[in-house]
């Protein structure tokens, strides 16, 4: 193979292996790459250009199109390839993790085929060249024929030296991950030699701690314990996995868990509290693996795959052998990295349960009816899937799916303490907001809630879709800018600002972070503007607004109008066309001055009665989740004390629907609908 200054190298990931050999090449060739693992070395990763996919397609309409034709293509593919590779023998058990493979291999697939896009769009598309990883080399073998693996894009020499570089990172990574699984078990067994250690207790409930938003224990901010309503399910109920002990909120977790009644742990500290004899039987499981062959220096792709789904198969034996839980919970924040250990609990007989924490929304959609499509909703894990409404549910049914998933709506549920909804507004003000209450004819609270814009190419984690994203910097700002002067120039509504979990990230924003952060201390120091904690419970804002506001797509104002509360979408930038979601076309304001007239008219009641009537119509209640004014946290609670032996079915249902908010303040809930 010749190689030439004029030629591109395009590449899916480079990582410490592979780094070397593409830091020399970048000396007589330029090369890029989606991915770039952050423990290359800094003077290697400055030599390689991370591609940003806005300098290649025309608009986000363009990359969804695009995305669709992939995603079409992947669904072929899918049906055929074998289930074999992906099936092994555990504890006399067959486990089948095809369907995990898919949730990989998926992303493989859409990495190849948007680089061989890239190749056709480059300026000098001549010159490039799309190199393959492990695993679409595997795909290629597999599931041929495709014209994603075929044409003058594959080098041949320089993609065998990639898939085996990325067989001997697979083969180290691997290590690392049974070398520490090893050093747990070990670490258990020496702490049970203390006399003083508590051994575990059993639980129904297992939930998987992986949003970090949730790592409080106060209900006065966003915290697991909402899943405990003391009666169906209390704390002696719930056992709380972290999965990244490594996480920033970790250790104030640990802080505040001092003195409470709530069980939460890491793998190695919960390791310490398990029966001996368990963590013998998973040190043997770790034992039969090596000697099996499971742990390979250089394994092929579909080897190192399962190497590391049978790493968490043991990795949760012990506990569950030791807990015996009914019910495993993990949230939506799993999408396409799902544990694939939850494929053994499915066939231990355990429920397996993802929800939402959000309503899904799917507002920008291609004008001539492009569906959007993504990897990360297809391919679930879990045998059950909660979602907040109707259109949620849609969402992940247009994507391929385990035929063992059933999806049931329930309505909004969100990580927070919902009996605040039953308080009044003028304490829950002076008790959140930290003013008095102003009169209801003087002041319309308005609570805004913005999305903060994905990050670039360098900041983007190995797991999220390198498209393009409607939630640029600019369109973040300008929301933000729209709702700074629409309260200067509406002197009679008071603004309440819930930003979004790092917010203020440097990286988040770029060159525009100083514009943005000026905007927030505008806020701050305004006497009409309340900036609350990123953390809050995420009912308070909603319950103490007369209206609510947000980036089309944010979920909160869909929380909202399910408890009758007024509110809207702001598209800063009218981004949006008449055409998407006509349903809700009323509820959109794409301009400034659009915004301004709307907050008057809500201020004066005006549009009071016709939203209240097109909350009942059938096409609203696609997004706010059906019925209305249901409590969705106590009906899922309901749900899981069914699936856990505590409730019986009858009695759920009656439960669920005593839920609606009859006691709630006025402008809250039920009564208004």
């Amino acid at each position: 193979m010749t190689l030439r200054a004029s030629r591109v190298i395009l590449v899916t990931e480079i990582h410490p292996v592979n780094a070397p050999i593409y830091w020399l090449l970048s000396f007589v060739v330029t090369v890029k790459t989606l991915y770039i693992h952050p423990s290359c070395a800094r003077f290697m990763r400055r030599r390689v250009e991370q591609i940003d996919t806005d300098d290649y397609f025309a608009s986000r309409e363009d990359s969804w199109a695009f995305r669709a034709r992939t995603f079409r293509a992947w669904e072929a593919i899918a049906a055929r390839l074998p289930r074999e590779p992906w099936q092994r023998t555990f504890r006399g058990l067959c486990i089948d993790f095809s369907t995990k493979a898919k949730q990989e291999l998926g992303r493989a697939f859409d990495d190849v085929c948007l680089l061989q896009e890239i190749r056709r769009r480059h300026a000098s598309a001549a010159c490039a060249v799309v190199v393959h990883s492990s695993r679409s080399a595997w795909l290629a073998t597999h599931a041929a024929p495709s014209p994603c693996f075929d044409g003058d894009g594959m080098t041949r020499r320089l993609s065998q030296f990639h898939v085996a570089c990325d067989r001997l990172w697979e083969g180290w990574l691997n290590g690392v991950v049974w070398g520490r699984l090893f050093a747990w078990l070990i670490g258990g067994l020496a702490a049970r030699l203390r006399l003083t250690r508590r051994t575990l207790a059993s639980y129904r409930y297992l939930y998987w701690c992986d949003n970090v938003n949730e790592l409080h224990v106060s209900s006065e901010k966003r915290s697991f314990t909402w899943l405990m309503d003391g009666v169906r399910i209390r704390p002696d109920d719930l056992l709380v996995i972290v999965p990244n002990p490594s996480d920033p909120g970790v250790p104030s977790l640990r802080r505040e868990l001092i003195g409470t009644p709530y069980r939460v742990g890491t793998f190695s500290e919960l390791y310490q509290h398990l029966s001996s004899r368990h963590l013998w039987r998973a040190m043997a499981d770790v034992l039969g693996a090596i000697g099996r062959g499971m742990i390979q220096p250089v394994p092929g792709a579909a080897h190192g795959m399962v190497s590391r789904y049978l790493a968490s198969v043991v990795k949760f034996a012990p506990l569950l052998d030791h807990v015996q839980p009914a019910c495993f919970l993990e949230t939506d924040s799993s999408l396409g990295v799902e544990e694939p250990a939850v494929v053994y609990l499915d066939k231990l007989g355990i429920a397996t349960v993802m929800y939402n924490i959000s309503a899904m929304l799917v507002f920008y959609t291609h004008p001539g009816g492009c569906e959007q499509h993504d990897f990360l909703y297809a391919h679930l894990l879990a045998s059950r899937l909660v979602c907040w409404n109707p259109q949620a549910k849609r969402l992940f049914e247009r994507h391929p799916q385990d035929e063992r998933l059933t999806m049931t709506v329930l309505g909004p549920t969100m990580a927070g303490d919902e009996r605040v909804l039953t308080q009044e507004r003028h304490v829950l003000r002076r008790t959140y907001l930290h003013r008095e209450d102003a009169p209801r004819e003087t002041f319309t609270y308005v609570a805004v809630f913005d999305l903060p814009p994905s990050p670039k190419p360098l900041a983007r984690p190995r797991q999220t879709c390198p498209y393009t994203s409607p939630y640029t910097e600019e369109y973040t700002v300008r929301f933000l800018e729209d709702m700074v002067r629409v309260l200067h120039e509406v002197r009679e509504i008071v603004l309440v600002y819930k930003p979004k979990r790092g917010h203020l990230m440097p990286q988040r924003f770029g060159k525009r972070f100083e514009r943005y952060h000026r905007l927030v201390e505008q806020l701050k120091g305004h006497d009409r503007a309340v900036v609350v904690d990123e953390d809050l419970n995420p009912w308070v804002p909603i319950v103490t607004a007369d209206v609510c506001i947000s980036l089309p797509g944010s979920t909160p104002v869909c929380a909202g109008w399910h408890l009758g509360v007024p509110g809207f979408f702001h598209d800063p930038t009218g981004q949006l066309g008449p055409e998407q979601h006509p349903s809700i076309r009323a509820y959109i304001t794409h301009n400034y001055e659009g915004l301004k007239a709307l907050i008057r008219r809500l201020h004066g009641k005006e549009d009071e009665a016709p939203l209240n009537h097109r909350l009942r119509e059938e096409s609203v209640c696609d997004f706010i989740g059906v019925p209305p004014g249901l409590n969705g946290n106590a009906a899922f609670r309901n749900f899981l004390g069914v699936l856990g032996g505590m409730v019986p079915q009858a009695e759920a249902m009656a439960v669920g629907m005593e839920g609606r908010w009859a006691a709630a303040p006025e402008g809250v809930g039920a009564m208004r609908l």
